[in-house]
Parts: C-alpha cells; sequence; structure tokens
C-alpha cells in the first residue's frame, strides 16, 4: 500500500486499524477476484481531520444494483459497510474516474488516531 499527500504516517487506534485491515483486505480481494482489471492501487493518507483508506482496481466497475443490495449468498459489501460504521466512517464504493471501482473509508481523527495518555 502507498501512503498519499506529504503527511507522516500516524499511529491507530487498534480497533480503528483492525477494522480498516479488513476493509483493504476485502476490498482488494474482489478487486482482484471481481474486476478482470490488471492493476489494484490502494491507498492510506494519514490527514490531520481523517484517516482516508483507497483501494481502486481499473476493471469492469461495478453495476449500481451490485453496489447498493451486494450479491446474494455474499456479504462482503454488507461487512465492509458495518466495519466502517462500528468505527464511525464514512464509507463509500463508486465508479472511479478512470474506469474500475473506488472503494473509500474515511475514519475522523478523533476515531481514528491513537491518543497518548499523559501520566
Amino acid at each position: 500500500m502507498a501512503s498519499c499527500g506529504s503527511a507522516p504516517a500516524r499511529e491507530l487506534d487498534a480497533a480503528c486499524e483492525a477494522q480498516c485491515y479488513r476493509i483493504a483486505l476485502e476490498a482488494i480481494a474482489n478487486a482482484m477476484r471481481h474486476s478482470g482489471g490488471a492493476t489494484v492501487h490502494a491507498c492510506l493518507c494519514y490527514r490531520a481531520d481523517a484517516f482516508v483508506l483507497t483501494v481502486r482496481d481499473d476493471g469492469a466497475g461495478m453495476p449500481e444494483a451490485l453496489v447498493r443490495q451486494g450479491r446474494g449468498g455474499h456479504f462482503g459489501l454488507q461487512g465492509m459497510r458495518e466495519r466502517a460504521a462500528d468505527i464511525g466512517a464514512q464509507f463509500k464504493i463508486a465508479g472511479a474516474s478512470e474506469g474500475g471501482t473506488l472503494v473509500e473509508l474515511q475514519a475522523p481523527a478523533r476515531r481514528a488516531y491513537e491518543v497518548l495518555q499523559l501520566a
């Protein structure tokens, strides 16, 4: 995964890190399994106001009905949405501007970043 922007990587809250890891894993696996594309790009952005995870592929894209409802008997998209909600993150799946699919998660800084406790 690449880091985007110029902000340095920061320590994530343990719950946020676990949920983001699982979302990234699912998004990358879906892209490799279903997109038919040649490349998958994942990016981590440590902004002051939010932690942003994006996964983008150059495949065929997803029909809107599939984005909204998921695939019968499959729970990957639903699971990603639930994991994002668990950490108070915004989550979207959409067509990427260059074609393919874009998965984006934005976790607010207050939930995403490890807060150090002073003794």
